[in-house]
């Protein structure tokens, strides 16, 4: 499946990204490097984009479901976190193509549908199907 980026003053398609076998379900776009976003999808994976080759730079794998939900650090140069319909939020750091932590807990049965960062980036909220917001 596809991510596009748009001319919007043109109404054109200028580049897609490809790599995804299942849909996408979200993207976060890094304001402090505009040739870089990361996209979540339902093949289980999260990529790191550089929209200049339209090629996936790094694949991160973990998750055994569907990604719903993907954000950027606030200090988007460390990672991004991912939240997935296995219940799980996952932090991933760019710069070691690693996982660095999963937060789950037993009595969480449900799947995620939104992540974000304080603006400190210590905390991380994560929204869930059962309407209830958890922070890790």
């Amino acid at each position: 499946m596809s991510c596009f980026l748009w001319d919007v003053d043109a109404g054109v398609k200028v580049t897609e990204f490809t790599e995804h076998s299942g849909d996408v379900m979200s993207i976060s776009i890094d304001t402090n490097r505009p040739n870089t976003f990361v996209s979540g999808a339902c093949d289980s994976t999260a990529r790191v984009w550089d929209v200049r080759t339209g090629k996936s730079t790094q694949t991160h794998t973990g998750h055994e479901s569907d990604i719903n939900a993907v954000q950027l650090h606030p200090n988007s140069e460390l990672g991004f976190g991912t939240g997935s319909d296995d219940g799980t939020c996952r932090l991933w750091d760019m710069r070691a193509d690693t996982e660095l932590q999963v937060y789950k807990h037993e009595n969480i049965l449900c799947g995620i549908t939104s992540v974000a960062f304080s603006s400190t980036g210590r905390l991380l909220f994560a929204g869930y199907d059962d309407f209830h917001c958890h922070v890790w």
